[in-house]
């Protein structure tokens, strides 16, 4: 397991970048958001999304995790605000920027427990 996380911090950096690129791809696409199902699926997304952005982003740049943190929830919002002005199929939503920061501060606690049972 050791030998798994190690290969990630590694490449931490480039692995950021892509997931970032494809966050902002996935979440400006213009699709019609499917409203079947259960009710909470759209929040549980933004909610993992933001978790793995935020632990990733910690491991790339360990000198400034408070910098991370602070532009991904500076990024979920923005990816709202462009969702409502480039998009006319998809609105802003201030709750899935409230389950982006909450996916943020829990990517953070994951972040601070593999830093340390891990010792990177």
């Amino acid at each position: 397991m050791h030998t798994v996380f190690s290969l990630i911090k590694k490449n931490s950096p480039w692995l950021f970048a892509f997931l970032l690129g494809i966050t902002t791809l996935l979440m400006l696409w213009p699709f019609v958001p499917n409203h079947d199902g259960w009710i909470y699926k759209d929040k549980v997304e933004h909610i993992l999304v933001f978790v793995v952005l935020n632990c990733i982003g910690c491991f790339a740049y360990t000198r400034w995790p408070g910098r991370v943190l602070l532009g991904l929830v500076v990024y979920g919002a923005t990816i709202e605000l462009l969702q409502q002005a480039l998009r006319s199929t998809r609105q802003a939503s201030p709750a899935d920027w409230l389950a982006d920061c909450i996916g943020v501060a829990i990517g953070f606690a994951v972040y601070r427990y593999l830093n340390k049972q891990y010792a990177f």
